[in-house]
């Protein structure tokens, strides 16, 4: 059965594989297999690209709550899942707490977990926090896909910090500039650069 689904998730079939991981699971004897674990993860993936948010969420975190998992990177990967999943439904503190606990064990896409963390200290209005994180980012991840958009992300929260703050927004926003001149951003950057000086 779990083999099954399996090949059924890997099809395109997301809600067929889920019910087929559901009836493995329910199988006398199930419970004893390495497979049991799997598949609540597998079942979390399923509902994930059904863009299912809270039912996804709750079979991450069924796999994620379980301590004799011991694939850390499938434990982060299913950490930054779940954090995914209370992020897309507006549960920015418990998204936070999640990437979070996914950077310290640092076995997966951490640059990603610490860009996510600061898009979600930015909604909670946490704007020291979010430029310390992305300030992070630039430093111990400087070839990051995340990267351009973290020095953006820190002039709007500098922005968002107030009036005292524009000229370090204007400096991050040259910073951009300076780093990616053909940016299809660059006339943006420039007319906010333009509208801070005159404000």
């Amino acid at each position: 059965y779990f083999w099954q689904g399996e090949m059924i998730y890997k099809s395109g079939q997301h809600m067929a594989a889920a019910e087929i991981f559901k009836e493995f699971m329910g199988m006398t004897g199930a419970v004893m297999l390495n497979e049991f674990e799997l598949a609540k993860y597998n079942i979390g993936y399923c509902y994930f690209n059904l863009k299912d948010w809270n039912s996804a969420r709750t079979w991450f975190s069924q796999y994620t709550s379980n301590t004799k998992n011991n694939d850390k990177e499938k434990m982060a990967d299913a950490l930054i899942r779940f954090a995914d999943c209370n992020f897309m439904m507006g549960k920015y503190e418990g998204a936070a707490d999640n990437y979070e606990t996914a950077i310290a064990i640092g076995k997966k896409d951490v640059d990603y977990c610490i860009y996510q963390k600061a898009i979600c200290n930015g909604y909670l209005k946490n704007y020291e926090e979010k430029i310390f994180d992305l300030k992070t980012l630039a430093t111990d991840y400087p070839n990051s896909d995340y990267i351009s958009g973290s020095y953006l992300e820190i002039a709007e929260a500098y922005i968002r910090e107030g009036e005292s703050k524009y000229p370090n927004a204007i400096d991050y926003y040259n910073k951009y500039l300076q780093k990616y001149p053909n940016s299809a951003k660059k006339d943006k950057v420039n007319a906010q650069i333009g509208v801070l000086y005159y404000r």
